[in-house]
């Protein structure tokens, strides 16, 4: 029993200092520079001036993969990032293994979705949260542009839904470079480039719409700076 022991502890030190420390951090642009959340941009290929004042969304089922190999699975299930918020922006995690691609979901599943509210990073209160849907948004993009035909030019993107046909909930696959540090990047301006103001600006409950932009954003998204 003793020797089992020692061997058990042996086995999990071993692991331990092989084990190496990552991070994956998401970063965002708009007119080809860090985006500031509350701060008016212009974006020259956009030929636009925007202002972006919240931008925050959940991933989920973060898997690691070396070739076709699975080799390591994140134990959180949901994070909720949050461009305002730079803690949110950066994942930590240990694995001893190499990888060389990643996958993860936009949004909530609609398992987690059917049994109501949760805690922790699904707390209705981070804002997350449609009450009269009984369901989670996926992503939440607002702010402002002159080319929004509305009071004080706002646009309100809250893109959600889990039921057929509009499951929202977006795949993402990507091949990762060598380092201990990984970048996902966003540009939003390929985002605005895809969708036309002065029509599509509102964007509140699920359906058609809803599922296609967060597909833009999902097409959009790359491993390299």
């Amino acid at each position: 029993m003793i020797k089992a022991l020692f061997l058990l502890v042996l086995m999990h030190t071993c692991y331990s200092m092989s084990s190496q420390s990552q991070s994956l951090a998401f970063e965002f642009t708009l007119g080809n520079q860090p985006l500031e959340i509350g701060v008016k941009t212009y974006s020259k290929s956009l030929k636009d001036s925007l202002q972006i004042d919240a931008f925050r969304f959940y991933i989920s089922s973060v898997t690691l993969f070396n070739g076709k190999d699975s080799v390591h699975s994140l134990k959180q299930t949901h994070f909720l990032i949050d461009a305002e918020k730079k803690e949110t922006t950066k994942l930590r995690f240990s694995t001893a293994k190499e990888f060389n691609r990643i996958s993860f979901q936009i949004g909530v599943d609609s398992t987690t979705n059917s049994t109501g509210a949760h805690g922790g990073d699904l707390d209705p209160m981070k804002g997350m949260y449609w009450s009269w849907q009984s369901g989670y948004i996926n992503l939440k993009l607002e702010g402002s542009s002159a080319l929004c035909p509305t009071r004080k030019n706002e646009f309100q993107f809250h893109l959600g839904g889990y039921s057929y046909p509009n499951n929202s909930l977006t795949e993402v696959s990507l091949k990762m470079p060598k380092g201990k540090e990984k970048f996902i990047l966003i540009p939003l301006d390929s985002f605005f480039k895809e969708i036309d103001l002065p029509f599509l600006y509102s964007v509140m409950s699920p359906g058609e719409d809803a599922t296609q932009l967060l597909k833009i954003i999902g097409d959009s998204i790359s491993s390299e700076r």
